[in-house]
C-alpha cells in the first residue's frame, strides 16, 4: 500500500535516515495493523512503526505486549515486533498441539517486553542504529513524555516533525489503494440503495439508516457516519437520525460514509418518494452540474483554490446564482478527510493519483438539504469515477 517512490523522495529532500509513525493512519500506512489500542485508548495508548531509509519496505512494529497478536493481522513484510507493558496468555502445556497462528504469536511474545512505550520506542531505535541519526518523527499523536525521552536518551539524534510530510506521501495514492477504495465505494454503494429499498410512505430515518448499516455490515464494512435526513430536516444534516416519517415529494439527505480495511467512502445523493417538485429539481441540476465540472474538468497541477472556485462558478452558471460554500471536496483514503481541500486560498497541488471527493452541496431553511458527491481518480488521461451508482435524483 505505501508509496515507496514518494516516501523515498520526501525522506531524501528532509535527509531523513529514519521515520517514526504514531496515528492510527499512518501506522496502518507502514503496516497494516489497524491499532486497537490507538482507536479505543485514544488518550493513554502508543503504537509506533518505525523504517529506515535503507529498508523502507521492512517497517518494526512497536505495541502493547496485550496487542501483540494483532500483528498477526498485520503484512507480511514486518521485520520487527517490539512490545512493551504486561499481559497473560498461559500455556501450551503438556506438549498441546497449537496452530501456525499461535506459534506465530508465542514467538512474537516470547522475547523481552519493555516497560513502557517510551522505553519500546528507545530500543527499537537503537536496534535499527538510529540512536544518533536525523529521525522523522510523527509528532501529532506522540506523547510528549514520549518524545522528552527519546531527545534525553538520544542528544546526538536530530528530530524533525514529518506529520505534514506523511500527508504529503499519502495524496498520491498506489494502485492497491485505489482498488481498496474502489472496493469501499462498492460496499457504500449498496448501503445506500438498501436504504433507498425501503422508501415508502410513513418509514423513519432510523428504519432507513438500519437498512444502510445492515447492508454495509453484510459487505464487510463498518459505518462511519450516516447523515440522513427527510425534508426540511436535512437543513441541519448532521444530527442523529430520528423518527420523522417520510413524506411524498420531500428530500431525502442521503451523506453517508463507510470504511473497508482501513479505507473510507464518503459519498451523497438526494432520493425522493415519488415526483419532487419543479424547485428542487431545478436546484439540484445546477449542483449537479457544478459536480460534473469539478469530477471532468479536475486535472493534475490544479490547486485546491481552482477547483473550488471552478465548481462554484459552474453551480451558479447552471442558475443557483446565489450559490456559497466553505468548501466543495476533499481528498479521502485512510482518512475522511486528506489532501487536498477543494476551498479558498488553499494553493495545495492536486497530483496525478490523488484521490479527490468532490461535493455540491446545498442547505436552505424550509426546503432541507441536498448533496451530489463522489470519489474521483485524477489522472492526466481523464479522471476515474470510483462510483457507479446514478447521480440523478435517486427516485423511488
Amino acid at each position: 500500500m505505501v508509496n515507496i517512490p514518494r516516501l523515498l523522495e520526501k525522506m531524501n529532500e528532509l535527509d531523513l535516515d529514519g521515520l517514526v509513525a504514531t496515528t492510527i493512519g499512518n501506522v496502518y500506512y507502514f503496516t497494516g495493523v489497524y491499532s486497537a489500542g490507538l482507536f479505543s485508548f485514544p488518550y493513554d495508548h502508543q503504537s509506533f512503526a518505525v523504517i529506515s531509509r535503507d529498508q523502507p519496505t521492512k517497517p518494526t512494529l512497536i505495541t502493547s505486549k496485550g496487542l501483540s497478536n494483532q500483528a498477526l493481522d498485520g503484512y507480511a513484510d514486518i521485520q520487527d515486533v517490539v512490545l512493551y507493558g504486561e499481559f497473560f496468555r498461559e500455556g501450551p502445556f503438556e506438549n498441546a498441539p497449537i496452530s501456525a497462528d499461535d506459534q506465530k504469536l508465542l514467538d512474537i511474545v516470547k522475547p523481552i517486553s519493555l516497560p513502557s512505550p517510551a522505553e519500546a520506542l528507545a530500543y527499537t531505535l537503537e536496534k535499527m542504529n538510529l540512536q544518533d541519526k536525523r529521525i522523522g518523527i510523527d509528532e501529532i499523536n506522540i506523547k510528549p513524555r514520549v518524545f522528552q525521552t527519546l531527545c534525553d536518551k538520544f542528544p546526538r539524534a536530530k528530530f524533525k516533525d514529518v506529520s505534514l510530510a506523511l500527508r504529503w506521501v499519502r495524496k498520491v495514492k498506489t494502485p492497491d489503494e485505489i482498488e481498496r477504495l474502489r472496493k469501499v465505494s462498492q460496499i457504500n454503494e449498496a448501503g445506500i440503495l438498501a436504504a433507498m429499498g425501503t422508501a415508502k410512505e410513513g418509514v423513519t430515518e432510523v428504519e432507513m439508516v438500519q437498512a444502510y448499516e445492515h447492508a454495509v455490515i453484510s459487505a464487510g464494512g463498518q459505518v462511519h457516519a450516516r447523515w440522513l435526513r427527510f425534508g426540511a430536516g436535512g437543513v441541519a444534516a448532521e444530527r442523529k437520525p430520528g423518527n420523522t416519517k417520510l413524506e411524498k415529494g420531500e428530500p431525502i439527505f442521503l451523506d453517508l460514509s463507510c470504511a473497508y480495511q482501513g479505507y473510507y467512502a464518503d459519498f451523497g445523493r438526494v432520493g425522493c418518494l415519488r415526483e419532487p417538485d419543479s424547485r428542487l429539481r431545478k436546484i439540484y441540476h445546477a449542483l449537479l452540474e457544478g459536480h460534473k465540472a469539478a469530477v471532468k474538468e479536475t486535472c493534475p497541477g490544479m490547486t485546491g483554490n481552482d477547483v473550488f472556485e471552478m465548481t462554484v462558478e459552474a453551480v451558479r452558471a447552471a442558475g443557483l446564482s446565489h450559490y456559497k460554500r466553505h468548501h466543495v471536496g476533499h481528498g479521502i483514503g485512510l482518512e475522511l478527510y486528506e489532501d487536498v481541500l477543494l476551498a479558498p486560498g488553499v494553493n495545495d497541488v492536486i497530483e496525478e493519483g490523488t484521490v479527490v471527493n468532490a461535493e455540491s452541496p446545498y442547505y436552505e431553511f424550509g426546503l432541507g438539504g441536498l448533496i451530489v458527491e463522489d470519489p474521483f481518480v485524477v489522472r492526466s488521461t481523464g479522471n476515474e469515477l470510483l462510483t457507479t451508482l446514478s447521480q440523478d435524483l435517486l427516485i423511488a
